[in-house]
């Protein structure tokens, strides 16, 4: 495989089986996962999303096997029922907790009140710890001071909503762009969520949206963190490209326009551009598949990432 595209997409999905589109029971989306970790896919996948709700399912579907979990919290991040559960994920035996995921209440993004809500959040979720920031109404004066709250809290990286199963869930590209800008400027880690099945921008039938692709939204990130796009319009022109073959890649970069980021950008970026969360790991590598750059796993590439 390309270095570049290794790069990219080592250990860069994490597992929603449980949550829409596939909406797989609990015992069908373990099954599913352990699939993936046993197949030449398994260099791509990182841990299994259980909502918090649904630990002890999760137990009993595991039977006993060694799997790697991200705890997605039901509770209120600031409650006392967020840390039991997280305590609750740590102590199962053979569970390996790999972090936490939580959302921030959008009412609080509204008011700028995001470094008051993260004083009652007592959460301690380790590493891999996110916060979703929902995308709220007057987002353009509301983001900054979130993004601000997150980055001096220092316990939390951010989490963006990049699609759903209704148009309204599908934030604007304006958005997702001024989003991975001001993330940029703070050094602040970013992981996606939802609707990054396919390569590039299209429009879905299903949701009745534009969706971004995964490639739009992991290079859009990575262009922004390196400085290489620092203007909105342009960035939103990035995450709207819809041809897939405006993104080349070779051994020892990719480029986009006139634009390059080379293999060691790439890897230096991921410790930025963490993730994205689908409930299908089969759609991206199809799509990788059709545009060429699909291969078994790499021999350089470690399942301990």
């Amino acid at each position: 495989m390309l270095a570049s595209a290794r790069s990219l997409f080592s250990q860069v999905i994490d597992y929603a089986g449980l949550f829409p589109p596939a909406s797989l029971s609990m015992s069908d989306a373990v099954e599913e996962y352990v699939r993936h970790l046993a197949g030449p896919e398994a260099w791509v996948v990182t841990a299994f999303i259980c909502p918090s709700s649904r630990l002890a399912e999760f137990e009993a579907a595991r039977r006993g096997r060694p799997l790697d979990i991200i705890l997605l919290s039901t509770d209120a991040p600031d409650s006392d029922d967020a840390l039991a559960s997280i305590e609750r994920a740590r102590s199962l035996d053979g569970v390996r907790y790999r972090g936490w995921e939580g959302k921030i209440p959008p009412e609080s993004v509204e008011s700028k009140g995001v470094a008051e809500f993260l004083c009652r959040c007592r959460v301690d979720a380790g590493a891999h710890a996110f916060l979703e920031v929902p995308i709220v109404e007057g987002w353009q004066n509301a983001l900054p001071a979130a993004l601000d709250a997150i980055r001096e809290d220092g316990r939390f990286m951010a989490k963006l909503r990049t699609g759903g199963t209704t148009p309204d869930l599908v934030p604007s590209p304006q958005a997702v762009a001024r989003f991975l800008l001001e993330c940029a400027q703070r050094s602040l880690p970013v992981k996606f969520t939802a609707g990054l099945h396919q390569a590039t921008y299209h429009f879905d039938e299903d949701v009745g949206a534009h969706l971004f692709g995964f490639l739009n939204a992991l290079l859009g990130g990575m262009f922004a963190i390196t400085g290489a796009v620092n203007d909105q319009n342009e960035l939103v022109a990035l995450l709207t490209e819809s041809d897939a073959t405006a993104f080349a890649f070779d051994d020892e970069s990719v480029r986009w326009r006139d634009m390059r980021l080379t293999s060691e950008q790439i890897r230096d970026a991921r410790s930025l551009v963490r993730s994205f969360g689908s409930c299908s790991v089969t759609e991206p590598i199809d799509a990788l598949a059709a545009l060429g750059l699909w291969m078994d796993a790499p021999a350089e590439v470690s399942q301990d990432g």
